[in-house]
């Protein structure tokens, strides 16, 4: 076996590694357009791990290529890159947790134009992927079913203008997938001197 082949095949996932999810779970990537995944959840829960002060990390669900489900939670190396085939840029920025709920519900919620309405199911290019802690109190807290859609809109448990720290793709604050609150985020960032930087 060559060096490269050995490195390809080389798990760099495997249930020792997983450290916040649990071990009954189906390690999955599959409609990563339509739902929150074990995957994405991993690489998110992975990247606010092993960023300092970050209190959220997310990435949009066209990130995610593999589409599939994996016989045992192990990863290779191969798969890692067949998950992420292109980079993407990441950036730590200061939010709300309200336009923190608001972007995660948008994404989940509106629609690109030029997608068929009638489809059975709407996919999403910029469906929010976020790290498994998030994700068991989004669910835990009904989050889905609050309304972050208007300024007077109804309340969460926690104050909304507690500032977090939330690691993400960089060029959704510019407009990829036209993920409305997070171009708002972009351009309240742009204006406070703010905006992360290329590299």
């Amino acid at each position: 076996m060559s060096v490269v082949q050995a490195l390809e095949d080389e798990i760099i996932v495997n249930e020792d590694s997983i450290v916040s999810l649990p071990n009954d779970f189906t390690f999955s990537s599959k409609r990563s357009r339509f739902q929150q995944t074990t995957v994405g959840a991993l690489f998110c829960q992975m990247m606010k791990e092993e960023l300092e002060d970050c209190d959220v990390a997310m990435v949009n669900g066209a990130t995610i290529k593999g589409d599939i489900s994996y016989e045992n939670v192990q990863m290779s190396y191969a798969e890692l890159k067949n998950e992420l085939p292109f980079p993407t840029k990441m950036c730590l920025v200061e939010m709300t947790r309200r336009e923190l709920y608001k972007a995660i519900q948008y994404s989940r919620t509106a629609v690109e134009d030029g997608i068929d309405l009638d489809a059975e199911e709407v996919p999403r290019r910029g469906y929010l992927q976020v790290d498994y802690d998030f994700d068991q109190r989004w669910m835990k807290e009904s989050l889905a079913d609050v309304d972050f859609g208007d300024d007077d809109g109804d309340e969460t448990n926690d104050d909304d203008s507690t500032i977090l720290r939330i690691a993400l793709p960089r060029n959704l604050l510019s407009g990829f997938c036209k993920i409305k609150p997070l171009v708002d985020v972009g351009n309240r960032l742009k204006q406070e001197g703010g905006f992360p930087g290329e590299d």
